[in-house]
């Protein structure tokens, strides 16, 4: 099975604060086994939205980190915090709804803080009845959601669980989206990227034997399924 990798992308001017920082989040990741690629940047140039997670040094020249911020977040649903040495700055930095605020001289204290907020929320859970009780699951554990005539079934490794529900619903109160690493490929079947075992042609073979095939109507998520997959 191939574990999501997380990307993170570092961007500060001064290429000492970058590799410190790309540096430092390598090794707090590396800790919790947390699969990874860290790139560290002086310019917005030569940087691309694929990223999951974006720190910003704010005070640059050229575009500052709250410029970036503001194109990044018009071309893609990313995570953004900044990073400065200046305090000041705080204030400001709120109005661009960043995910959190880092500061230079308590550099690793405040990354661990902010990457295990991520983590936690990334390790989330889902929540449905099931036979008259409550039953929480963690995101990471569901291979393939399936709804047939209003019957929701959950696909895990060590339980099949079958229940009353509409995709829709079920898909909303549960936040499933793509960044939960879900895709809906048809009209009745989710798949879970970190169950991905292969991508055939024309179909998604799952780790636990199941095939899924995509429709035409969900062929741009059948194509981001696969960019995430081999990215990984």
């Amino acid at each position: 099975m191939k574990k999501k990798l997380l990307r993170v992308c570092v961007i500060d001017d001064e290429r000492k604060y970058a590799d410190l920082i790309a540096k430092a989040v390598r090794k707090i990741l590396t800790e919790q086994s947390v699969p990874l690629e860290v790139s560290g940047f002086t310019s917005f140039a030569d940087v691309d939205g694929t990223y999951d997670i974006y720190l910003l040094d704010i005070r640059m020249p050229g575009l500052s980190g709250f410029e970036i911020s503001e194109k990044l977040r018009a071309s893609a649903k990313a995570v953004i915090a900044f990073v400065t040495a200046d305090l000041s700055l705080v204030y400001q930095a709120f109005s661009y709804s960043p995910y959190g605020f880092v500061r230079k001289d308590c550099l690793e204290e405040d990354l661990k803080n902010l990457f295990s907020r991520y983590l936690k929320e990334c390790r989330k859970q889902i929540r449905f009845r099931f036979q008259y009780e409550q039953v929480c699951l963690p995101v990471d554990q569901v291979i393939l959601i399936e709804v047939r005539m209003n019957q929701m079934t959950l696909y895990t490794q060590r339980k099949t669980y079958t229940f009353r529900s509409s995709m829709k619903r079920f898909v909303e109160d549960n936040q499933l989206g793509q960044q939960a690493g879900y895709y809906q490929l048809n009209q009745s079947q989710i798949v879970n990227l970190n169950h991905v075992q292969e991508i055939l042609k024309g179909s998604v073979k799952m780790d636990n034997g199941m095939q899924v095939y995509p429709s035409g109507k969900y062929k741009d998520a059948y194509y981001q399924l696969q960019e995430a997959y081999y990215d990984t």
